[in-house]
This record gives structure tokens, C-alpha cells and sequence, in this order.
């Protein structure tokens, strides 16, 4: 027997969901996961433009670089093993403390400009990106109530269009300026608040 009108439910709201809206509060928090998140993709994307001036700044064949970008790719292949890590010990700590690794990562290349640190900051780059984004989007399902969940997952693709239009740009300048170095010091330095802000500001989300 068909069940009447008046008798049907309203789909149950996710504790959690009940207080979202989008005010300067949830764009702040969006804006720490993006801005986070182009961090990240900024090293993702400047070696393929940039690899020759990274080699002739390390005195090394451009092949060098390459091998260790592909090296950098295959860390894709840890992405069942390290993505979980966020079911395990949440989503907030998992991406604070990835975000933490990067800037450790890229901070050292600064430190130590040598063809080892750039290959380990580019490895320890791909491992975290397999670690931040899912951790991220998951953290978003928990949080944003479906029908705003497309908009706000929509806008934290800025971090990635934006790496290449104006994280690149910037490798550049930099470059051009302070060396082939230039650009690991200052992505090191900007993740340093991008992972503070992680761990104490986005409030926790019920799964």
C-alpha cells in the first residue's frame, strides 16, 4: 500500500550538517584546505616546466630530473595503503601532518640544494598528495550536507587550477630572482601556517 504524503519523512540530517552555512566561519575553513592543498599541487606541477632550470641549477642532466619526477609519480601506487591513514587517525591530524612533512620536505631542498633533497622533497610530495586529498574530501563529506557538498569540494579545485596559474608564474619570478631553490623555501614556509591552521582551526565532523 502506497505510503500517504503526510506520513513522509524528511531525509535524517547528519549531526554535524544542522549548523552549516556559508558565512565568512566556513570560508575561512575552506580557504585553509585550498590554500593547503595549492601548496602541494604548486610542487606537483612546476617540475615539468621548470626541470631544466632545476638540472643546470644542480650542474645535472635534465634526464635527472625526469627520473626522479617518475620516481615521484610511482608513489600514485602507495594511494591504497597511505589513504586510509585518515580513517585510522582522522581526517584534521592526518592533513596537518602531512602538510607538516611537505613543508619539512621542501625546506630542506632550501637548506641543502642537491640533486637527493630534491628528489626526496619530490617523493615525499607525491606520497602526501595520495594522503591530503582524500583525507580532505573525506573530511568534506563529513562536515558539508550533501546538497552544498558539490560546491564546496567545487571551490577547493582552485588549489589545483591554481598551482599552474599563478603558483607557476611565481616559480618563475623566483627563479629568475633567488635561484632554482627559490620557490622550495617559500612553498616550505607557506605550509608552515597552512598546517597550524589545520590542526587547531576546522572543527571536527561527525563521519
Amino acid at each position: 500500500m502506497a505510503q500517504s504524503p503526510d506520513k513522509v519523512s524528511a531525509p535524517p540530517t547528519t549531526p554535524g550538517h544542522a549548523d552549516w552555512a556559508w558565512d565568512a566561519r566556513r570560508g575561512f575553513q575552506l580557504g585553509i584546505l585550498t590554500f593547503a592543498r595549492f601548496c602541494l599541487n604548486t610542487l606537483l606541477r612546476i617540475v615539468y616546466p621548470f626541470a631544466p632550470a632545476f638540472a643546470r641549477g644542480l650542474g645535472v642532466p635534465v634526464t635527472v630530473i625526469y627520473v626522479l619526477i617518475s620516481l615521484r609519480n610511482l608513489t600514485g601506487l602507495l594511494a591504497p595503503v597511505l589513504a586510509p591513514l585518515a580513517e585510522r587517525y582522522g581526517r584534521r591530524n592526518v592533513m596537518a601532518l602531512s602538510v607538516a612533512a611537505f613543508s619539512a620536505a621542501t625546506l630542506l631542498v632550501a637548506g641543502v640544494p642537491a640533486v637527493w633533497t630534491l628528489g626526496l622533497a619530490l617523493i615525499v610530495g607525491g606520497g602526501v598528495k595520495v594522503i591530503y586529498d582524500p583525507a580532505m574530501q573525506s573530511y568534506l563529506g563529513d562536515a558539508v550536507p550533501y546538497s552544498q557538498r558539490g560546491r564546496a569540494l567545487s571551490l577547493t579545485e582552485l588549489g589545483w587550477s591554481g598551482a599552474f596559474l599563478i603558483g607557476a608564474p611565481l616559480t618563475g619570478w623566483l627563479i629568475a630572482r633567488q635561484g632554482w631553490s627559490a620557490p622550495f623555501l617559500w612553498l616550505g614556509l607557506a605550509a608552515i601556517p597552512a598546517a597550524v591552521l589545520l590542526w587547531r582551526y576546522p572543527p571536527s565532523a561527525r563521519r
